[in-house]
């Protein structure tokens, strides 16, 4: 039984060709590096010889010895290669501009018109340049996808976080410590209510605000502030929606 797997179309990486470059220095055999790397032997015996190379060892005496930075250049031109190159027929050429002009969209240019190129290929065409008109041609060209919004490693928060609250926060050791939240109204149009809740005693302030903006979040924080004795608050621990309690701190 075969002690490694065969999954189709699972090319070599930069990494494991590095791997085997090592390996082939330390003089490990094919048979041994396929069993490391869980590839068939013949995978490995036709990638060392892609890539060899032609390098002097000592002065005067030439080897043939396996480079990975060669090998990856060799597989990425054979990918360039294998690609089937456009075929375009000028009557099709024709037929799509024609149809683009009279507002079709090359969904109706395949199953109303019978041109027979597939619907990704026309896409292809006009947003590649393979035609003489472009996407600005289309009545309702396809938007592109939104890219995901991540966040930034720069980013800094307002204050202290909560996972940097000291254990006996945690722990629920004190009363007088108070969380802040927000809570949307539904039937109310953008009005939401702001709750304080303290973490032992579970004892809750609520404030009906405006929107859930950090300029009406901080103005009915001050409005409490103002109302209570400051002492009941040992520390305020926040959402990140809140970027303006920096000045509710110094106040």
């Amino acid at each position: 039984m075969q002690d490694y797997y065969t999954p189709k179309g699972k090319q070599l990486t930069i990494h494991e060709r590095r791997q085997i470059q090592r390996w082939k220095l330390e003089g490990r055999s094919n048979r041994e590096i396929a069993r490391l790397l869980g590839k068939a032997p013949q995978t490995i015996h036709n990638e060392i010889k892609r890539g060899l190379v032609r390098q002097q060892v000592r002065k005067g005496k030439f080897e043939a010895v396996y480079s990975a930075q060669h090998a990856q250049l060799v597989y990425q031109e054979n990918r360039k290669r294998s690609v089937r190159p456009i075929r375009q027929r000028k009557q099709d050429r024709e037929a799509i501009e024609h149809y683009m002009r009279q507002n079709y969209s090359p969904e109706m240019m395949v199953k109303a018109k019978g041109v027979q190129v597939p619907v990704s290929t026309i896409y292809y065409w006009i947003h590649h340049g393979k035609l003489s008109l472009g996407k600005e041609a289309m009545l309702y060209p396809r938007k592109a996808k939104q890219a995901r919004k991540h966040a930034s490693p720069y980013f800094k928060p307002a204050g202290k976080s909560i996972e940097q609250r000291p254990d006996s926060i945690n722990q629920r050791l004190e009363a007088g410590h108070y969380e802040i939240d927000t809570v949307i109204l539904t039937r109310a149009k953008n009005k939401c209510l702001l709750t304080l809740t303290d973490r032992k005693t579970r004892h809750q302030l609520i404030r009906l605000i405006p929107d859930k903006s950090a300029q009406a979040v901080n103005e009915a924080l001050t409005g409490i502030t103002k109302r209570l004795h400051r002492q009941l608050y040992h520390s305020r621990q926040r959402d990140r929606i809140f970027s303006l309690i920096r000045c509710l701190s110094s106040k």
